[in-house]
C-alpha cells in the first residue's frame, strides 16, 4: 500500500482535471428555471436550526411536457418544520431552482463549491414549505442500511429523552455524527478552544466499539470452545471474535454516514482484526496507507477533503513520532525507578495529552491556518483537559445508546451518567472558548 498511495494520489489530482458529467447529469440542467425535480431520498433529513436539509438522488425532472432522466446528487434546503420522510423514499420536490454551487465573495469564507464536490453534490435548492417536498412512494425494503439508520434513530431519541438539550446535542455530535444538531454558540467554543476535532467520528469511538466487541465474542468463544466444546487450538477463540468484531465495526461507520475520519478508523481496525484472524504482524503504517488508498479508489475527490487531510497527517505524525522518538514515553532514569510503578503511570498518561496535543497542533497548523483563517492560543492547554473527559463520556454515551434500546432503565442511568460528564466537557469547552481572543489570521493564505 506504502508504494501504490502517490500513484492513486496522482490519479486523484488527474480525476479532478479531466472528470467531465454525462450528458444525463444534473448538472446540465442548471439554466435558471423552476423544474420538478423527482428523486430517492439518500440520508436521513438533517435538521438544522432553521431548516431541514436533504440529499435527493435525482432520477428525472420536468415542467410542463418537457421530461428529462437524469442523474446526480441535490441538497434540498426546506424552510420548514421536519417532513416525514425516510431513506430511500422516492419523492418530488416541486418547482425546484436548481442552481450550481457557489461561494460567497467574502476573502476567507468556507469554500462550499469543493465541500459539494467532494461530497458528489452537484446542485443545491430551497423551498420554502414542506408540502413541497411531496413522496410519491415509501420504501417498503427492508434493507440493511435502512435498518441502520432505524436503529440510529431509536439511539438519538433515547438521548433527547434522557438528557437535556445541550447534553443530547452534543451526544449527537460525538457519538451519532450528527454535528448539525449542535447549537452554533456550542460548535463555535469547540473550533474556538481548539478542540473542533472532537466532533469527529474517529479512532476514539471505532477503537472503543471494537474492544467491547473483541473481548465480549472471546469471553464467550472461550467459554463455548474449550469449556464446552474441548477445543485444543489456543487461538482459535481470539481469530473468531477477531472475525465477529468487523460487522459491527462496518454497521457502525454505515451509521455514521461516511465521514472521512471514521472510514479511517474502521479500515485501520479491520486491517487490525484481520491480521489477528490470519495470525499475522499488523503494520501501522500499511495500515494507514490502505485506508487511504481504499478511500481514494472509492472516492478519488476526498483528496482535497479537509476530513482526510487533517485526520491522516495527524496520525501519521503521532505514529512516527511514537515509534521513532521517546517525546511521548521517555526513557527510565534510575530517580524514576525509585517511585512506585502506579505513580509513573499515572504521570505518563498526565504527560501524554499535553504532548499529543502539541505534535498534533504543529502538525495541522498550516491546515488550520488555510482553511479555517485561525489559530487557537490555548488549544494545547484545552485538549489536555477536554480529551481526557472525552475519553470516558464519548465510550460511555455509545454504550449507554445501545444498552437504552434493550433495557430502558439501565440505558436511562448510564445516560444520566454520560449527561454529567457531557455537562463538565461543555463547561470546559465554553471556559476555554471564552479565552479565545481573536484570530491570528483574517484571510486565506495564497
Amino acid at each position: 500500500p506504502l508504494i501504490l498511495l502517490p500513484l492513486v494520489a496522482g490519479y486523484a489530482l488527474t480525476y479532478r482535471e479531466i472528470y467531465t458529467a454525462p450528458r444525463s447529469h444534473i448538472s446540465r440542467y442548471l439554466t435558471g428555471a423552476r423544474w420538478n425535480l423527482r428523486g430517492t431520498l439518500a440520508k436521513p433529513p438533517e435538521q438544522w436550526t432553521d431548516k431541514v436539509q436533504l440529499i435527493v438522488e435525482a432520477a428525472e425532472i420536468c415542467r410542463g411536457g418537457d421530461r428529462h432522466r437524469v442523474s446526480g446528487n441535490v441538497r434540498v434546503s426546506i424552510y420548514d418544520a421536519m417532513p416525514a420522510l425516510k431513506v430511500g423514499d422516492y419523492i418530488e420536490v416541486k418547482e425546484a431552482l436548481l442552481r450550481a454551487p457557489r461561494n460567497y465573495k467574502n476573502t476567507g469564507s468556507f469554500n462550499y463549491e469543493t465541500y459539494c464536490i467532494v461530497r458528489s453534490i452537484a446542485a443545491t435548492c430551497a423551498v420554502g414549505s414542506t408540502s413541497r417536498a411531496a413522496l410519491i412512494a415509501r420504501n417498503s425494503n427492508p434493507g440493511v442500511l435502512r435498518s441502520i439508520y432505524r436503529l440510529k434513530d431509536r439511539m438519538g431519541k433515547s438521548f433527547d429523552e434522557f438528557l437535556p438539550p445541550i447534553e443530547a446535542s452534543l451526544l449527537r455530535a460525538m457519538v451519532l455524527g450528527e454535528q448539525h444538531c449542535l447549537p452554533a454558540d456550542t460548535e463555535e467554543a469547540f473550533f474556538a478552544s481548539g478542540t473542533g476535532h472532537l466532533l469527529a467520528i474517529s479512532g476514539l469511538q471505532i477503537g472503543f466499539l471494537a474492544l467491547v466487541c473483541f473481548v465480549i465474542a472471546r469471553s464467550l468463544l472461550k467459554f463455548l470452545l474449550y469449556r464446552i466444546g474441548g477445543a485444543t487450538q489456543p487461538l482459535l477463540a481470539s481469530r473468531i471474535a477477531a472475525l465477529l468484531t468487523v460487522p459491527p465495526i462496518v454497521g457502525y461507520s454505515l451509521m455514521i454516514g461516511g465521514q472521512v475520519s471514521c472510514i479511517r478508523a474502521t479500515i485501520m481496525v479491520v486491517t487490525y482484526m484481520a491480521a489477528r484472524l490470519l495470525g499475522r504482524e499488523s503494520d501501522v503504517y500499511n495500515a494507514l496507507a490502505l485506508a487511504a488508498l481504499i478511500i481514494l479508489v472509492w472516492k478519488p475527490l476526498a483528496l482535497f477533503d479537509i476530513g482526510f487531510q487533517f485526520s491522516f497527517l495527524t496520525v501519521l505524525a503521532l505514529v512516527i513520532v511514537n515509534e521513532h522518538t521517546t517525546f511521548f514515553s521517555p526513557k527510565e532514569t534510575p530517580a524514576d525507578r525509585l517511585r512506585p510503578r502506579a505513580r509513573r503511570r499515572v504521570w505518563n498518561h498526565v504527560t501524554a495529552y499535553p504532548k499529543i496535543s502539541l505534535v498534533a497542533s504543529i502538525v495541522v497548523f498550516p491546515l488550520t491556518a488555510y482553511y479555517f483563517h485561525r489559530l487557537s492560543i490555548v488549544g494545547i492547554a484545552a485538549n489536555s483537559v477536554v480529551v481526557p473527559v472525552s475519553l470516558a463520556a464519548v465510550p460511555l454515551g455509545l454504550a449507554a445508546s445501545l444498552v437504552s434500546i434493550a433495557w430502558a432503565a439501565l440505558g436511562g442511568f448510564l445516560l444520566f451518567c454520560t449527561g454529567w460528564l457531557f455537562s463538565i466537557l461543555h463547561s470546559c469547552v465554553q471556559w476555554f472558548g471564552a479565552l479565545y481572543l481573536s484570530p491570528l489570521l483574517q484571510a486565506s493564505i495564497p
